[in-house]
Formats: structure tokens, C-alpha cells, sequence
């Protein structure tokens, strides 16, 4: 993929009524979109831009400690021919140009990054307007006990802030919102999401100001966290969750969500008290930058364009809870989680997605989503949640290399449904944006998601967790018609979360049985590369060979080794 260059058209991804594909459709299309990535922001289309212009990337460089990719500094460049010329890319910012106000402020150029965007559409900005702190100052003991030290040594830093969509309405009474533009201020930006509240939200009154003392020369950010992740907060979802690399997204026809009205008025789906979060990496090193990432709503005042609602659902592990560490030293680490049918049998009624988004850190190589309609015992049938009649293959290498689940004499089988890596198996943390999807989830499905992960330059084991330097496995689907849940999927050892964060189903019987996560270590061969970008590839882009361990087991192996060279006073090997 060609890099987007400052000043020029971008290209949204524009979710227009995806006709219904046969699987041999659907994998063609997710080949395709797997191709379109590469450097961040990554633009698919096949524009070529003409040499001699400067666009801000975010190169991967070693992580301190591991050979796993992170964000390149300031000032640092990366060529790239792209085919008329070389191109320098400048990395880091400031001053790159992708991140500046101005241009982000030009609404002509904001239009023409959005094909078919209705030319009566207006711009609702719900943005940030900050200068970030020193965020060095704060004392180690101001934070919760078991903060990750990135946190607590000011390199993370997370701001939220209050809007009543009212206000931004210029005396509009109701809005329906079929676009949105992502404004993210600078290439730190690890994530954004728009929390959506009630009236009489604790998080929503606790977040109407940034500090706890506005007028301190040393502002103390007040801590956020993410309000709709937390018991009793009042916020019950996000309208909208931004990652980086992501692009414009359209809507399809009549799809679309409304903001503003009075909270009389009858419609329980209308979105009118948000919470902006803002997540900053690098936050040590941005005192005294002006900043107003945010997002654009671009919204019409037509009812019929949000006649079907939008809604999010974030599923695998939605927070980063997952309790099994990542053993270190392992090219090929496999993390599976579910969403189970004892939570989407609360769904009112069936969920069509139109459009995925994976979300995991520094370590991840390759994310699978599936589908499936288990039976009375809890086996995946012969068929996807359509109805469509899918031919399950009895077990075999390739089910194997899959790592789906199959009884060797059933024909039972998951319908892949998502597929994010790329051709050599990598996943780009930078690159992390919708792309299209097509299917539907039907009350009592289960949704399985396996992230898999290369740990091979890592001395220790890693946990997962919110800094960037853990891990995550997260997949967020944008569907209709808009349902309550909004979070389905590992919460603890006892319940799994479903609705939002006060609601929960319990891991008993067939849900504790068939669909409870595990983390595994797969043993691979270097004899036979793959070259494609088959869903089946192990994330090394190696060949699986038989011979498994839990990554328990793997991890309990390395502290022994590790406590006997102690004893001996040798080093650890790894």
C-alpha cells in the first residue's frame, strides 16, 4: 500500500450495503484487504502520489528489552519508492504535516476524503484542547497499587473529557450521524474511544474538567478510567473506538446513529452524553504540545439516514484481562478466546456486521475471528449462523494448522470470519483500522478469536494489560441493528462479561466446557515457508509440526530453568 501523502484526498472506507458473498467471495476480499496493509496510515486504492511530498509514519523499531516492533522517535526517516520515485517519509512528529490542525480543519479537503459523503452533511467536532503536562511530576504513590510503570513513570498518559452533543449543535435539535472522520493529533496517539452516558453519570460530571486543579502551574491530569469498562460509571458503551492507521468510515445507506435531543424524548438509542478518551504513548516527552486529537461526526438532519441504528461490540477480551502471561523465547503463541452462546442468546435479535476492527500490541502476528452455531452439547454444526450449509472436513493437517476444534468423526467446523495479519505473518500495531466484513450473528452463536503472538525476542513472560508494552486481543464489530450488549467475551475465571460493565453471564456448564479460553505454544518447522495469506498460515509463516504445551506448562519450564542457573549462578537461557 502507497503512504497517504499531507494534503491529499484520503480514502474512507466506505461501508455502502455490502452485497452477500459465497466463502470463496469472502476470502478473496479479506486476501485483498490483508495486501492493502503495510506503513501507517495505510491508504488501498491503487493511488499513486507524486514524489517530493512528506508524510508522517510510524516505523517499527525494536522495543527496549525485545525485538518485538514499537513506534519510531522524532525526526527519523524511511524511504519508500513508490514507484515514481523514491519518497522520504518522515517518522515522529512534530512537525509532520498528517497531524496538522489546519489542514484537518479545511472541510473541503475533509469532504474529498469521504466519497458519497451527502453533500447536506455537517461537521460535529468533539475534540480535545489541551497542552499536555509534565506528566514526570506526579509521585510513583498517587496511583493504584499494581499500575504498570509506564503509568506511573508518565509515559502513559490518559485524558478524558466531557461533551454535552447538545451543545455543539448550533440550536439543531437532532442529528443523524452517517460519517466519521478520525483526528487523532500526533502519531502518539495509542487509542480514542467515545464513551457514551446517561444523564446523572458519575464519569460524565467527574470528566467535564481535565485536572484536578485548572489552575495549578502544575496541572494533575485527573485520572481516567475508561468509563465504560467501569462498574457504576453511567456510560453503557462507546459510540466510536479510534486505533491507528484507522480511516474515514461511511455508512451504509440508512445506517447511522443520532446525536442530541432531550432525554424525553423517547428515543433510548440516541447518543447525547459522551466522554472523550484519549490515550497518549510517549507522554514524557510531549510537555508543553498542544494537542486536539479527537473525531469528526459528520451528520445530517434527515431521520431516514439513521433508521437503523449502528452499534459496537467488542469482543475476545475486551480489557486485557486475560490471566494466562505470554511465555518468552516462543515464535508461535496461541490465545483463544470466546464470546459464548450463553451471552448471545440475550441478543434481541440477529446482529448484521458490516465491519471489523483488530486490536492487539507489539507482539501480535496474526488475529482470527469465526463464527459458529454450536448444538445442544455444545459442537459446532455443519453451517454458518445464516443458515448457509458450510462442508465441515474431518480432522486433517490443515484443521490442525487452524487450530480448530473438531472430533475427528464429526463434521463440525467455524467459519472464519476475520482474518488480520498480512503476507509474512505480521500484524501491524499502526495499522489497526475497519476493513469490510459481511456476516451475521445470530442469537446463540459463539464467536471465537485467536490472537497469535511471537514472544522470541522476550527474555521474561508477558502479561496482558493496557500499556503498550503488554499485550492485548481485542476485535470491535460495527453492526446494525444497535443492541444493548456491548461487550461479550473473558471477564474472569467464574463469568464471562455480556452487555456492558455491569452485565455478565456465568462460565458453568456448556459455556465453561467448550468455550473458555486457553493460551497454548505451538511447535513449528522452518522446512516449508507459506507464502500466501491463507487463514490456516501459522503465524511464523512456518509449518505447524504435531506437539503442543500449554503456556503454563511452557512458563512453568522456564522458571525452573531459570531458578537452577540462579542457583548456579549462571545466566538464564533462553
Amino acid at each position: 500500500a502507497l503512504p497517504h501523502v499531507s494534503g491529499a484526498p484520503r480514502r474512507p472506507v466506505e461501508m455502502r450495503l455490502p452485497r452477500r458473498r459465497g466463502a470463496h467471495a469472502l476470502t478473496r476480499l479479506l486476501a485483498l484487504a490483508l495486501l492493502a496493509t503495510g506503513f501507517a496510515p495505510s491508504h488501498a486504492g491503487g493511488t499513486r502520489w507524486p514524489s517530493g511530498f512528506t508524510a508522517g509514519v510510524l516505523r517499527e523499531v525494536s522495543l527496549e528489552g525485545s525485538s518485538a516492533p514499537r513506534r519510531a522517535g522524532v525526526n527519523e526517516v524511511s524511504p519508500l519508492d513508490t514507484g515514481d520515485g523514491p519518497v522520504t517519509l518522515g517518522v515522529g512528529e512534530p512537525p509532520s504535516e498528517v497531524y496538522d490542525t489546519t489542514r484537518q480543519a479545511d472541510l473541503s479537503l475533509s469532504r474529498t476524503s469521504i466519497p458519497g459523503l451527502p453533500k447536506n452533511a455537517k461537521p460535529i467536532d468533539v475534540r480535545m484542547d489541551v497542552v499536555i503536562p509534565d506528566t514526570t511530576l506526579g509521585s510513583a504513590d498517587t496511583f493504584a497499587h499494581g499500575t504498570h510503570e509506564e503509568f506511573r513513570s508518565g509515559k502513559t498518559l490518559v485524558l478524558c473529557k466531557s461533551f454535552l452533543l447538545s451543545d455543539l449543535l448550533d440550536g439543531e435539535g437532532k442529528l443523524s450521524v452517517v460519517a466519521v472522520e478520525p483526528l487523532p493529533g500526533s502519531g502518539d496517539v495509542h487509542h480514542m474511544h467515545l464513551h457514551v452516558c446517561d444523564e446523572g453519570s458519575g464519569a460524565f460530571s467527574r470528566h467535564k474538567q481535565l485536572f484536578a486543579d485548572e489552575s495549578g502551574e502544575h496541572k494533575k491530569p485527573l485520572t481516567c478510567a475508561p468509563p465504560s469498562w467501569q462498574p457504576d460509571s453511567g456510560c453503557h458503551g462507546t459510540a466510536w473506538t479510534f486505533l491507528p492507521g484507522q480511516e474515514p468510515v461511511l455508512f451504509p445507506p440508512n445506517v447511522g446513529f443520532t446525536i442530541g435531543g432531550s432525554d424525553d424524548d423517547g428515543d433510548a438509542l440516541a447518543v447525547r452524553r459522551v466522554v472523550l478518551e484519549v490515550h497518549y504513548d510517549r507522554a514524557h516527552l510531549m510537555r508543553g504540545r498542544s494537542d486536539q486529537s479527537g473525531l469528526r461526526l459528520w451528520a445530517t438532519t434527515d431521520p431516514n439516514d439513521a433508521t437503523e441504528r449502528v452499534g459496537l461490540l467488542s469482543v475476545a477480551d475486551p480489557f486485557a484481562r486475560l490471566p494466562q502471561n505470554l511465555p518468552g523465547g516462543q515464535r508461535d503463541v496461541r490465545y483463544t478466546t470466546h464470546c459464548p452462546p450463553g451471552c448471545t442468546k440475550t441478543f434481541e435479535k440477529p446482529m448484521r456486521v458490516f465491519a471489523s476492527m483488530t486490536h492487539a500490541h507489539l507482539r501480535a502476528r496474526r488475529v482470527l475471528t469465526s463464527v459458529g452455531t454450536p448444538d445442544a452439547n455444545g459442537n459446532i454444526m455443519c453451517g454458518d449462523s445464516a443458515g448457509n450449509i458450510v462442508q465441515g472436513d474431518s480432522i486433517s493437517a490443515q484443521s490442525a494448522i487452524d487450530g480448530t476444534e473438531n472430533d475427528g468423526t464429526s463434521r463440525n467446523t467455524w467459519k472464519t470470519v476475520v482474518s488480520k495479519g498480512s503476507a509474512d505473518g505480521s500484524f501491524k500495531h499502526d495499522v489497526q483500522k475497519f476493513i469490510h466484513a459481511n456476516f451475521t450473528i445470530t442469537p446463540g452463536d459463539a464467536l471465537r478469536t485467536e490472537c497469535r503472538y511471537d514472544t522470541s525476542g522476550d527474555t521474561k513472560s508477558t502479561q496482558f494489560g493496557p500499556a503498550t508494552s503488554q499485550e492485548m486481543c481485542m476485535q470491535v464489530f460495527l453492526y446494525y441493528p444497535k443492541q444493548q450488549p456491548f461487550l461479550c467475551g473473558y471477564y474472569d475465571e467464574t463469568k464471562f462479561w455480556c452487555g456492558d460493565a455491569d452485565g455478565f453471564v456465568p462460565k458453568t456448564g456448556m459455556d465453561l466446557e467448550k468455550f473458555s479460553e486457553k493460551c497454548e505454544v505451538w511447535e513449528t518447522s522452518d522446512i516449508t515457508p507459506v507464502t500466501g495469506v491463507s487463514d490456516t498460515s501459522p503465524s511464523t509463516g512456518d509449518t505447524a509440526v504435531p506437539g503442543r504445551k500449554t503456556c503454563a506448562e511452557v512458563e512453568m519450564a522456564d522458571a525452573v530453568v531459570s531458578e537452577k542457573n540462579a542457583v548456579r549462578g549462571e545466566g538464564v537461557m533462553m
